[in-house]
């Protein structure tokens, strides 16, 4: 207590402190101290008083001059036209629509979110709506701002949505759900990103205030359900719907993106349930887990898949699929167990780069598959690169008519004792020539395209690709422009083939657009650098893009 530390120690006895001593010798000052003459007490009497009167004129002077703004801004406002407020409704509600975020945004959501803020798919029909009486009445008028909802689970959720003292937070929650779908109209499908980042290992009880909440919502509105997005374990989610008691009669597609690793059978039984009580189930996209192929699940409604898979059944436990995009990590059992597969309704099958070591399978499966209706092939590029034999193998068995094809052409040297890998790419290109209309070619050599596109060449009578309407070249080494000009010009406007609409180049590291000039017919009539050329093309209506790795060329700059 003070009153003892002031009676122990008086202040000329610490003063002699050892310590304290040398403290204030050492701030004492040398020499002798200035004089410092002060106004006497009258003038600063004086002072004060013209420093409060200055202050109050000068509180006169800013309550007049918000007084003037205030009157300035109501006579702009009863003037002045917004050119964004004189558009058609129906124009303003298109733009209102393009402002709103994809699904691939919707399931990054919860990475970007800031603390006591709404989602990105919360804060664009709410900022529309909350920026004049006009946007407003537009955005409530509009189903489509509000068809889709996330839910984003995590520890401090139940302090999601608006304060309200007279209401608990789950209550704000229900409310505020509620009233966000009953903007889409009583009819409209919707859509749900479920996310759950729940770290504390009592999810299964419920016993967080908002899970139920969600749940109750996921309930109620099954029936209008047509898309779920699910990024959160398969048996968080599963505990959540309990499934067992909801029918989804208009679900169409489910996203699953687990990154807990959930057992193939737990995967499979989850979306076994989903198949059996949504009868228009017909999309399927597994992110991070694959599916066991061998669970017997009914997959006759499935149209298109995504996702990574151990082995070739589901192409026989899908007869209807017609979109496929995954990749493989083929068993040695799975290898051995395959037959020959003939899928007759597939039409667009994508194989993304699989594991390192199992790139070998995407060749595998190549030799498997009969694919007769097959219109698109989309072969993983890299090092993953596919060989030409699979591809040739495929197309021979399948015969299909063919449109879109993309894949890497392998840079390996001419051997002329035996045929080349261009030799054999030469000949997938021709079994489909006659209906291929877009081709995606990574890495070909000049030598290469010279031969596939006859780049040199002026007979449009014996072009191998007369149909072709889009061409992208990735990593073309040693590219001659000059000759790539005069092809694209041919198949601008030779009457006897289709017209080339769309032309993208990636160019490698190294490659430079010279200021060169040269004319298409080898006179002086006409000399263009490449992007005076490329000028031209676009003005005539082909669309064309040249980049790099890291910038696109300005041919307009």
């Amino acid at each position: 207590p003070w009153r003892e530390l002031h009676g122990a120690y008086s202040f000329a006895a610490i003063s002699r402190l050892p310590a304290v001593a040398r403290l204030t010798k050492s701030s004492r000052p040398k020499g002798p101290v200035p004089f410092v003459p002060r106004m006497p007490t009258a003038d600063l009497r004086r002072r004060l008083v013209e420093l409060n009167t200055e202050i109050i004129e000068q509180k006169r002077v800013l309550r007049a001059l918000h007084r003037d703004r205030a009157a300035v801004k109501n006579e702009l406002n009863a003037t002045a036209t917004f050119p964004i407020l004189t558009l058609p409704v129906e124009i303003t509600t298109e733009i209102f629509i393009l402002c709103l975020p994809t699904i691939e945004e919707l399931r990054e959501d919860h990475r970007v979110r800031s603390d006591g803020e709404y989602l990105v798919s919360l804060q664009v029909p709410l900022s529309l709506a909350s920026c004049c009486r006009l946007w407003r009445t537009i955005a409530l008028a509009t189903p489509s701002l509000w068809t889709t909802f996330p839910f984003f689970l995590e520890e401090n959720f139940d302090d999601f949505g608006p304060s309200d003292s007279s209401t608990t937070p789950t209550e704000d929650l229900g409310v505020f759900i509620d009233r966000w779908i009953a903007r889409a109209g009583a009819l409209r499908p919707l859509t749900f990103v479920l996310s759950i980042a729940l770290y504390s290992g009592d999810f299964y009880g419920g016993s967080t205030k908002s899970t139920g909440c969600v749940q109750d919502a996921l309930r109620r509105y099954a029936h209008r359900l047509e898309h779920l997005d699910l990024a959160a374990s398969v048996r968080d989610v599963s505990s959540l719907l309990e499934l067992a008691s909801v029918d989804f009669p208009l679900l169409r597609r489910v996203v699953i993106e687990d990154d807990e690793k959930t057992p193939y059978y737990y995967v499979a039984y989850f979306v076994d349930n989903f198949l059996r009580r949504s009868p228009q189930f017909r999309e399927l996209f597994l992110q991070d887990c694959a599916i066991l192929s061998s669970y017997p699940i009914p997959l006759n409604q499935l149209t298109r898949f995504k996702g990574r898979i151990d082995d070739l059944r589901l192409f026989r436990m899908a007869p209807n699929l017609i979109e496929v995009e995954c990749s493989f990590r083929l068993s040695e059992a799975a290898e051995r167990a395959v037959t020959d597969i003939t899928h007759s309704s597939l039409q667009s099958l994508t194989l993304s780069s699989p594991d390192p070591v199992g790139y070998e399978s995407i060749s595998f499966v190549l030799d498997q598959l009969t694919l007769p209706a097959l219109l698109s092939l989309l072969l993983p590029g890299g090092e993953d690169h596919t060989t030409p034999e699979s591809v040739l193998s495929l197309l021979k068995r399948s015969t299909p008519p063919l449109r879109s094809l993309s894949t890497q052409v392998d840079q390996e040297p001419f051997d002329y004792e035996q045929p080349s890998s261009y030799d054999r790419w030469d000949e997938c290109f021709s079994a489909v020539g006659a209906t291929l209309e877009n081709l995606d070619l990574d890495s070909p050599s000049t030598t290469f395209l010279a031969s596939l596109l006859r780049i040199d060449s002026n007979d449009s009578d014996h072009d191998p690709l007369p149909h072709l309407k889009s061409l992208t070249l990735t990593n073309s080494p040693a590219v001659n422009y000059e000759r790539l000009i005069k092809f694209l010009y041919r198949r601008s406007n030779s009457p006897a083939l289709d017209e080339l609409q769309s032309f993208r180049l990636v160019y490698s590291p190294g490659t430079i657009l010279d200021g060169h000039r040269f004319s298409i017919d080898n006179t002086v009539v006409g000399r263009r650098t490449v992007a005076g050329h490329v000028r031209e093309l676009e003005r005539d209506g082909m669309d064309i893009q040249i980049e790099s790795e890291n910038e696109i060329f300005d041919f307009y700059d």
